[in-house]
């Protein structure tokens, strides 16, 4: 008897692709959150001195809305103010018993109390040694 040749390909790719089964992903909502800046807020006390306190008024010089005494924290409207017969006049906003109030003071008579972004820390001394 007389054995016939056999031929092997072994690791020869095939000229039809498998098809595996995928599944299809559906798409999803991602949210996306947008940071809006908003600047810092400009906080001052009010420091009238002797008169004990100040009033919040509708404008510049105008009506008196209400009085607020010494030591009470107002915020400051960035960038407005006026200057009416040589007094500067700064737009606050103040919250008395739950209830927002905004006005005008005058800018002499408050102490900004906000503080001064990007401040360092103080320095601290060098440990010395005790003999």
């Amino acid at each position: 008897p007389t054995a016939t040749p056999a031929t092997a390909f072994i690791g020869v790719p095939t000229l039809t692709p498998s098809q595996t089964p995928r599944p299809t992903l559906l798409p999803t909502q991602t949210p996306t959150f947008t940071v809006t800046p908003e600047p810092t807020p400009i906080l001052a006390v009010i420091r009238a001195g002797e008169a004990g306190g100040a009033f919040i008024r509708q404008t510049p010089g105008g009506q008196g809305i209400t009085i607020l005494p010494n030591g009470w924290t107002v915020t400051i409207v960035p960038n407005d103010f006026q200057e009416v017969n040589g007094v500067i006049w700064v737009h606050v906003v103040a919250t008395i018993n739950d209830k927002r109030v905004e006005g005008w003071m005058i800018q002499s008579l408050l102490a900004t109390a906000t503080p001064v972004p990007n401040w360092l820390p103080s320095p601290t001394s060098s440990p010395t040694s005790t003999p």
